[in-house]
């Protein structure tokens, strides 16, 4: 939770640097980039997209959404087109017998360090706090996969194997359980061997991918490991070629589009609207340490919907917002998403949020769609594999009329002025820009001089120890 001082402290920190190698600059990342790029320029996946627009559109009419409006019809464009590039940097990394480490769900890269632009690869409700990387394999072969902390790390880590990246999980390495050298090193191996050890996955014949997920609570401070793969034994020489990896891609997408269909019907506008169920640990998909609640809302201009989060034993949580669509809107630069880390607490623990279009001056803000529609998740990582865990989880939500707010919301809830959801935004962005950019440094600084162009002299004071922060004037 975010603390009073936290985050002028955190704006007097950039005055020093991060600058530091970044872990996702590398050259495989380039290289393989390169690739996924040449090849969707060629390979665009047309017919299979409009396929993909086609069934989300009759999804989402079954559930009583008007699809064909603008807004509706414009992020469903991007969406489908992030969800086939997603697909296709998977295949271009999809050999076991020639493995690397790749980051994807990756928001769109203008102008990145190739000089062109990396197409964003972001689907079935990405998460902006999380780094993700994959990594091809196979029981046919074992592999080392050697890391360095480099920093802080991150606020949950796992190492989890699948048969793809949008099924159960096979076997994982929970990142507190990571035995590590006095330098920050480790080795994780995988094989079709058992092991005694702590840093071992026992692969399957069903196995096909590594998914490595860092979840990052605090944008400005915490950092991916540095990964790289090593098969054990001499691979085969030959290496997949353009058009397998091109078929490859087109047989997923067709694959991925049933289980998009349904997260967006079954696991998400099935639900009640602008309401939150108890959470369900993951069973049968995804990562099994964590739980999930998904929904969608409906609001007014004039409304609000609130919501309270008691988290339980989560080692790390967040609340995203997104598009009709499965996908976060400018995450960067809108407030789609708050974390245990980034989010102001009640005094009982708790969180309490806003989501509406219009900001509503509370810290805890959530930006609603212009649309008004749209789908909420809320993650709980890091649980315990074993006992009621997801029991000590709890939430709240309530719609009501933004001038209502001052009257329901805590007593005690933080509100600010728009000079410093300035400065909120200012924090949001650099922290942003740290842990997704992949160009050279691990990535660069900013000086309290730069964030005082947003703060007028007056409010200085105020933000050492966030007193400008107030409660609500009634």
């Amino acid at each position: 939770m975010i603390r009073l001082g936290q985050l002028f402290v955190t704006l007097a920190l950039f005055a020093g640097s991060f600058a530091r190698e970044n872990p996702l600059d590398t050259q495989d990342q380039r290289d393989l980039d390169a690739l996924a790029v040449s090849l969707y320029l060629q390979n665009p996946f047309e017919d299979i997209k409009k396929t993909a627009r086609d069934q989300l559109v009759s999804t989402a009419q079954r559930y009583g959404y008007e699809a064909n409006q603008s807004y509706m019809t414009r992020r469903l464009e991007a969406a489908v087109d992030e969800l086939a590039f997603n697909f296709l940097q998977q295949a271009v990394n999809g050999d076991p017998a020639h493995p690397k480490v790749y980051t994807i769900f990756t928001p769109p890269r203008d102008r990145d360090w190739s000089g062109w632009s990396v197409p964003g690869s972001r689907a079935g409700f990405d998460n902006p706090d999380c780094i993700y990387r994959v990594i091809p394999v196979s029981d046919s072969y074992s592999y080392a996969i050697r890391g360095k902390r480099t920093g802080v790390g991150a606020s949950d880590i796992t190492f989890s194997l699948h048969n793809s990246i949008i099924t159960n999980t096979i076997a994982l390495v929970a990142g507190k359980d990571i035995v590590m050298d006095h330098d920050g090193s480790f080795t994780i191996t995988v094989s079709s061997r058992g092991s005694t050890s702590p840093n071992h996955i026992r692969s399957t014949p069903t196995a096909r991918v590594l998914l490595v997920r860092y979840n990052m609570g605090d944008w400005l401070v915490e950092t991916p490991d540095e990964l790289e793969v090593k098969l054990i034994g001499n691979p085969p020489a030959e290496e997949t070629t353009k058009d397998v990896i091109i078929e490859k891609a087109r047989e997923s997408i067709q694959k991925a589009l049933p289980v998009a269909n349904f997260l967006l019907g079954n696991m998400t506008l099935s639900k009640p609207v602008n309401f939150l169920v108890p959470p369900a640990q993951t069973s049968g998909v995804g990562l099994a340490t964590q739980a999930l609640v998904f929904s969608h809302y409906k609001l007014r201009k004039n409304e609000a919907l609130m919501v309270t989060v008691e988290p339980g034993p989560s080692a790390y949580w967040s609340l995203t917002a997104y598009d009709p669509w499965m996908v976060t809107e400018k995450p960067r630069d809108k407030l789609v998403s708050l974390n245990d880390k980034q989010a102001a607490a009640n005094r009982n623990g708790s969180c309490t949020f806003v989501l509406s279009a219009t900001d509503p001056g509370v810290f805890n803000w959530l930006n609603a769609t212009e649309a008004g529609v749209g789908m909420l998740v809320v993650r709980f990582q890091g649980l315990p594999l074993s006992g009621d865990n997801v029991s000590r989880i709890r939430i709240w939500t309530h719609v009501s009329k933004l001038d209502d707010l001052p009257s329901i919301l805590p007593s005690h809830a933080m509100y600010t002025t728009p000079q410093q959801r300035a400065v909120q935004m200012l924090v949001r962005a650099r922290g942003f820009d740290r842990i997704h950019s992949f160009n050279g440094l691990f990535s660069g600084s900013l000086t309290c001089q730069a964030a005082s162009s947003v703060i007028p002299s007056e409010l200085g004071a105020k933000w050492m120890g966030l007193v400008g922060l107030s409660h609500p004037q009634v």
